[in-house]
């Protein structure tokens, strides 16, 4: 047992000096002639209200994430504190950051749920119906944003357009798997069935029978959830609101940062469109917080936007304050979180 932890401790150390050396690597290439004290004084001399304005909007993020884990928990007869809302908030915001595929997030938060005495039945349908919501928000703006303002989509590049599409198409796949498994149990366990024949078949698997009791139980899990969001539609509306809101707090961050250098050139709905477009297309790619190649669409989108002037100023501020402030902010928390309660249970072993 103690040393099943300290594995988990060692591999979170790998994934954040993982996290650290692509950072390292992106401020090496993308911004290889850009020296540190250019940023300085762009940071200074930049309107600080509006930067303000975007920590804060990242502030609500975490806050309506806290709040519909509220929500749903308090429906489910887990009436969590806040204190422990925003743990399991920062636990999957710091762990989605620094795996790659935004992988370890979830897997861990439920975990973190199971240590406060959640059982995995419990917290698996909160954890499928946010990213259901998640990801349905990000196709409805999405799409929103192409209706809109089809001219933006036009002017970015070709490889930048195949990202969108590539991450557009996976979302909109994943959520009308999502909706068919939900009202149509026969499907599931078929679709199960095929699976643990063919990986049996090319012997994936060493032990059967305990692959395929976790299988079921796994697939009782996901019908359990499925039921319950079926008989609680009220409660779906007003949770997809909260999500949905979530996203348009995040998806301001950009437009306030290129506000805070005294560009008025477009409006902020044509703003939550670029970082939408963006958020997109890094959804497909399985790189940790999307570094490297989030800084580049960024700049490219700098370009779309006639803003190379502050491009690179613009890129480093607002990767810093969506990203990296977000995953420094999620790590004290996580620590915090984790390691009290780590505490307590070694004490009341003792």
């Amino acid at each position: 047992m103690e040393s099943g932890k300290y594995m988990k401790d060692k591999k979170n150390i790998i994934f954040t000096i993982v996290f650290i050396i692509l950072i390292i690597l992106a401020y090496c290439f993308v911004f290889k002639d850009y020296s540190f004290s250019k940023f300085v004084n762009a940071f200074y001399e930049c309107n600080h209200t509006y930067l303000i304005l975007a920590v804060l909007c990242i502030g609500l993020w975490v806050f309506f994430e806290a709040l519909f884990l509220k929500t749903m928990f308090k429906k489910l007869k887990y009436n969590i504190s806040w204190y422990h809302a925003f743990g399991y908030v920062f636990t999957e915001s710091y762990f989605s950051l620094v795996t790659p595929g935004s992988s370890g997030g979830q897997p861990i938060q439920m975990y973190e749920m199971s240590r406060d005495k959640i059982p995995y039945r419990v917290s698996s349908i909160v954890v499928f119906v946010n990213t259901m919501f998640y990801k349905l928000s990000l196709v409805v703006i999405g799409l929103l944003s192409i209706i809109f303002n089809f001219n933006c989509f036009l002017n970015l590049s070709t490889i930048f357009k195949i990202m969108f599409m590539v991450g557009f198409f996976v979302n909109l796949f994943i959520i009308t798997a999502f909706l068919l498994l939900i009202y149509t149990k026969k499907l599931i366990r078929t679709i199960t069935k095929m699976i643990s024949s063919v990986l049996i078949k090319f012997r994936f698997i060493k032990n059967i029978d305990e692959f395929n009791d976790k299988l079921n139980e796994s697939v009782e899990d996901y019908l359990k959830a499925a039921s319950y969001i079926k008989s609680h539609k009220r409660l779906m509306i007003k949770t997809f609101s909260i999500i949905f809101f979530q996203r348009i707090t995040i998806l301001l961050v950009f437009y306030l940062v290129t506000k805070a250098f005294g560009i008025n050139s477009y409006s902020v709905f044509y703003a939550i469109s670029v970082q939408a477009f963006l958020t997109i297309a890094l959804d497909s790619i399985p790189i940790p917080g999307g570094v490297i190649v989030g800084e580049g669409l960024i700049m490219e989108a700098n370009e779309t936007l006639n803003i190379i002037k502050f491009s690179k100023d613009i890129t480093l501020i607002f990767r810093g304050i969506s990203v990296y402030l977000l995953v420094i902010v999620s790590l004290l928390y996580y620590i915090l979180f984790h390691y009290k309660k780590r505490k307590k249970a070694e004490f009341i072993k003792e």
